[in-house]
């Protein structure tokens, strides 16, 4: 259960490079979150630093798309929590997955 929020923040990132036109972060993205049903210790430090990257791409996309609105004059606190959330649900996915309980699991 303490997956799930990975698989959803491997979703969003493939989603936000498919965006941007890089299919291969799209695979990575969508593909390395379900590694972690190998138990393998690889894979949750690999998945762990997709969410860490994730965490600063979310909040410099974040900021870039800010500077972007506010040098146009138009709103940007609706973006800013949006994206701030989602920075945020990566950083809660990777605090799931540096548990000790989590970390036991994994061989």
């Amino acid at each position: 259960m303490r997956n799930v929020p990975a698989y959803i923040c491997g979703v969003l990132l493939a989603a936000h490079f498919l965006r941007v036109g890089s299919l291969l972060l799209t695979f990575v993205c969508l593909v390395l979150p379900f590694t972690l049903l190998s138990r393998r210790l690889w894979s949750l430090y690999a998945t762990r630093g997709l969410l860490g990257l994730g965490v600063l791409i979310w909040l410099e996309t974040m900021v870039s798309r800010m500077m972007g609105r506010l040098e146009y004059g138009q709103p940007f606190l609706r973006l800013a929590l949006i994206l701030g959330g989602v920075a945020a649900f990566n950083g809660l996915a990777l605090a799931l997955l540096s548990t000790r309980s989590v970390r036991e699991r994994f061989k």
